[in-house]
């Protein structure tokens, strides 16, 4: 059956399938198609030996087939997509935002601030969640829906979507901070080194923007923390680390779309 499994992969590959659930269904019905062939043509006395790319041949030109599946399952591939992306960010923006503010909320605890103190920017920081996730997962997106995009469109794209959703919110909820850009562009470098020969580093697009905020916008990384500068920026970079390394894990394994 190996040129047969060959065969189903090459399609179901190239119609471009983004739910895990739904390449399963349509390599299943291949495969049932092709094997109550080779039991159809096995009666007839055909070699034995020669069964599956026989049939294989007769089944169709795979790249046409593929065509013509692509063409007819197009509406439902759009609709997968669409929650597949929706799954996909929010997940990560859940994943952010609990790591985060978790670590938040024990440095606090450790170092006797008050809670109502430790989040004077909460909004600022809800943006800030939604802007790391859109950063790393946005690329990850595009390499699961768009896999023909080379990295450095990918990346224009991603910033341009996040440009404007950030420009409607800034204004639309009256954000103080320009912090979702920085976290933004954290998360995107970290993909981006993940895809390259420096993958080994990518803590680095986390580690080279903290340092500079601590340079350019001490206070900023300060804040109200009653920490030295070093150690409120070193509990920044260990969150925004941590996040993306969580991020890099629902990515290997997407299990909120039904994959195993």
């Amino acid at each position: 059956m190996g040129a047969c499994d060959d065969y189903v992969r090459r399609i179901v590959s190239g119609v471009g399938l983004v739910m895990p659930t739904s390449r399963r269904d349509l390599e299943q019905e291949l495969h049932d198609h092709l094997e109550d062939a080779i039991d159809h043509a096995r009666s007839e006395g055909c070699d034995e030996a020669s069964l599956p790319r026989t049939i294989c041949s007769r089944f169709g030109d795979a790249d046409e087939i593929t065509r013509q599946l692509a063409l007819a399952l197009r509406p439902e591939q759009r609709a997968n997509a669409f929650l597949y992306a929706f799954g996909v960010m929010a997940s990560s923006f859940l994943t952010v935002a609990g790591l985060i503010l978790a670590l938040q909320v024990l440095a606090a605890i450790g170092s006797g601030t008050s809670l109502l103190r430790a989040f004077p920017h909460f909004r600022d920081e809800v943006v800030a969640f939604g802007s790391l996730a859109m950063g790393y997962m946005g690329l990850y997106l595009q390499e699961r829906l768009f896999p023909e995009r080379r990295l450095l469109i990918a990346c224009v794209w991603n910033s341009a979507a996040f440009a404007a959703l950030f420009t409607v919110a800034f204004f639309g909820l009256h954000l103080t901070l320009l912090t979702p850009i920085a976290v933004f562009g954290s998360g995107l470098a970290v993909r981006v080194l993940q895809q390259t020969a420096l993958r080994s580093a990518w803590y680095l697009g986390t580690a080279i923007p903290m340092v500079l905020a601590c340079l350019l916008a001490a206070p900023f990384v300060k804040g109200n923390s009653p920490l030295p500068l070093w150690g409120a920026g070193l509990i920044k970079w260990t969150g925004l680390t941590l996040a993306c390394h969580l991020l890099n894990r629902l990515a290997k394994n997407p299990w909120y779309v039904g994959e195993t």
